[in-house]
């Protein structure tokens, strides 16, 4: 009987490895997807654009001139975008540059999103990280081989980074930056302009820098905060824009880096070049 015995374990051994390797990331998956498709459906009415409004007159000038050059559409608003993303990025100064996909859904009437990346660590290994920001609450978590929790994170502080982070990344949807949105505008002088998104308890700033062509070429904000053994701590922060390209109804960026801004000097830590986009 022996044999037997011998041949039920290795059919549970393999039995338990297939629910590990495919069970629990299906599960995952599954639940990302419904979490997705409620944050979809839960979009607001798209809003109308205008150029020709008392609130757009009282832009500085400069982002006025970002905004007619960049928004080639003004039948209305999207509601959302979806974007993918193929990059690099660094865990620290000294860590080897590491492939990674990310998968972004951006919410247009609200201050939404939620990014899905898998991260390629030594093969065969991958880790997938959620980011989010939903209801005014961020959180962020990793598995790896998208089933064995590696790190979770929420709390204050990661809301405001975030929040601030859907500012940043407006530039990928132009309408975002719109007087009729959760943001203010106030000029610096005519190359920069100082933007404030707010939502309910949450406010952050950014400076967005422009060139003479009318396109954001990087924000700089000392709204966010740096992940560290423990905590998240303040620290600068800048995006990177450039390569901008005609996607439609939007001129935008699709190449940009992250990086940021340390006492002991800076360090860039994100390469990404948007590979496709959708509007709806």
């Amino acid at each position: 009987m022996k044999p037997l015995y011998i041949k039920i374990l290795i059919v549970l051994a393999l039995l338990a490895v297939a629910v590990f390797f495919f069970g629990i990331p299906y599960l995952n998956n599954a639940l990302l997807e419904h979490e997705t498709e409620f944050f979809l459906e839960n979009k607001s009415k798209p809003k109308s654009i205008s150029f020709n409004s008392d609130n757009f007159s009282k832009l500085p000038f400069v982002v006025k001139k970002y905004l007619q050059k960049n928004i080639n559409s003004t039948s209305s608003s999207p509601q959302y975008c979806q974007y993918s993303v193929t990059g690099k990025i660094k865990e620290n100064q000294k860590s080897d540059w590491i492939n990674i996909t990310s998968q972004n859904y951006y919410l247009a009437t609200a201050s939404d999103f939620i990014k899905v990346t898998e991260v390629q660590n030594n093969f065969p290994l991958w880790t997938v990280t959620v980011d989010k920001y939903l209801n005014n609450k961020a959180s962020t978590s990793s598995k790896l081989l998208a089933s064995i929790p590696t790190y979770d994170f929420e709390g204050n502080k990661l809301s405001r980074s975030y929040l601030v982070l859907y500012l940043l990344e407006s530039v990928f949807c132009p309408t975002v930056l719109l007087p009729n949105m959760n943001v203010n505008w106030k000029a610096i002088d005519n190359s920069k302009a100082l933007a404030t998104i707010w939502d309910n308890n949450l406010k952050g700033s950014a400076i967005f820098h422009f060139n003479t062509k009318g396109e954001i070429i990087k924000i700089e904000t000392e709204d966010r905060y740096m992940p560290d053994v423990i905590d998240y701590n303040r620290e600068k922060f800048t995006i990177h824009f450039a390569n901008y390209k005609n996607v439609g109804n939007f001129n935008i960026p699709t190449y940009y880096e992250y990086q940021w801004n340390l006492a002991g000097g800076d360090f860039t830590f994100g390469r990404f070049s948007i590979s496709d986009i959708t509007y709806e």
